[in-house]
């Protein structure tokens, strides 16, 4: 079985990793470059070595609207904006699709991580934003919408020193709509705001106080998540 890559662009980090026979042979990560030109050269360095570990196909996973093998849109990222990533793969790596992130991360949890059974499962990614994307029947439902930030996402941003509980409850309170709305049967969360200490179960239990009683189940692939999914995505 061929390897395939998988990048994961964040908003404070970037993650590829190699997949073979669905197990990681390899990753690596790096902070989030803030001007174009390093983060351009960032990108053309982390491709370079995902063709010397012999991969030829790549997925990316990018944080807000993709239109076709672009960018269009990144409210952390304004940077990548239209950026078009086959411009940085060499010769021998062609990116296959860039996808969003959330939407990435759905996939794999939906089909082999901590969503998989659900009929309608809710992914959350909570990073320097929050990423969404649901899953109806096994298939990642097509929505502009929940590419795009939140109205509340700067608040959002503005209580990630908060303390823990407080942010908890922000979160739970906000998001508590777009719940109530898609009425999934489990809720599936990831992202880098869950190293911090009992973040999970703080989340967890402030949904619980906003009446939702639907499971909220912690990301199998914890930060590998939307790379996976991403290079499945990539998968010929």
């Amino acid at each position: 079985m061929e390897r395939i890559g998988g990048v994961d662009i964040g908003g404070t980090k970037v993650r590829w990793i190699v997949l073979e026979r669905l197990r990681i042979v390899a990753s690596h990560e790096f902070k989030t470059p803030r001007r174009k030109a390093r983060f351009a050269a960032a990108l053309s360095a982390a491709f370079s070595g995902l063709e010397r570990m012999g991969v030829r196909r790549v997925g990316v996973g990018f944080p807000g609207e993709v239109r076709r093998a672009r960018g269009a849109f990144a409210h952390n990222l304004p940077l990548l904006r239209g950026m078009d990533f086959r411009a940085f793969a060499p010769r021998n790596v062609a990116i296959v699709r860039v996808e969003n992130d959330a939407r990435c991360f759905a996939l794999v949890e939906a089909k082999r991580g901590a969503g998989k059974g659900a009929r309608r499962l809710l992914a959350l990614i909570f990073g320097t934003g929050v990423g969404r994307a649901f899953v109806r029947n096994g298939k990642v439902a097509a929505s502009a919408r929940l590419s795009r930030a939140e109205r509340w996402e700067g608040a959002y941003q503005k209580r990630l020193s908060s303390p823990p509980p407080a942010l908890a409850g922000f979160l739970a309170k906000a998001l508590l709509p777009l719940i109530a709305g898609l009425s999934p049967d489990a809720i599936v969360i990831g992202g880098g705001l869950l190293r911090k200490p009992r973040m999970f179960t703080l989340i967890r239990r402030a949904m619980r106080r906003q009446g939702i009683a639907v499971p909220v189940r912690r990301s199998r692939f914890r930060e590998n998540g939307p790379a996976i999914g991403a290079a499945l995505s990539a998968e010929g």
